[in-house]
């Protein structure tokens, strides 16, 4: 009787319980993983947030407004600004949210124009 009781219990955790503490190892390696992909992502994109922000709000607090105050503030203007902001930009974005943008959201040339004009009209309005 003992073996039996002896052989049925080496059935269940073999069958049973091993199983189970590996599905839920491998669940918790994923959870893990995915854990650390959000974290990365946020911390990239908060970044290229900031940089973009930062410069944005510089260049309208200062150049822009200075320009338009003697009056010089046209379209070539415009074009030249922006210019500077952008290579600004580009200079502060770190390699690793560089290729991050390209795989998620493609060309990064004009993905970082559209933020400039996307923050430009947030401080606007």
């Amino acid at each position: 009787m003992n073996e039996i009781l002896i052989d049925l219990i080496t059935i269940l955790i073999t069958c049973v319980v091993l199983p189970l503490i590996s599905f839920i190892g491998l669940k918790v390696t994923q959870y893990i993983s995915t854990k650390t992909d959000c974290e990365r992502t946020n911390k990239v994109l908060t970044n290229i947030t900031q940089v973009i922000t930062s410069n944005v709000t510089s260049a309208l607090q200062t150049t822009v407004e200075n320009l338009k105050k003697k009056g010089e503030f046209d379209e070539k203007a415009q074009r030249e600004v922006l210019a500077a902001v952008s290579a600004n930009i580009y200079a502060e974005i770190k390699e690793e949210g560089r290729i991050f943008i390209e795989e998620n959201y493609g060309d990064l040339d004009s993905w970082i124009r559209k933020q400039i004009e996307s923050t430009i009209y947030n401080l606007k309005n």
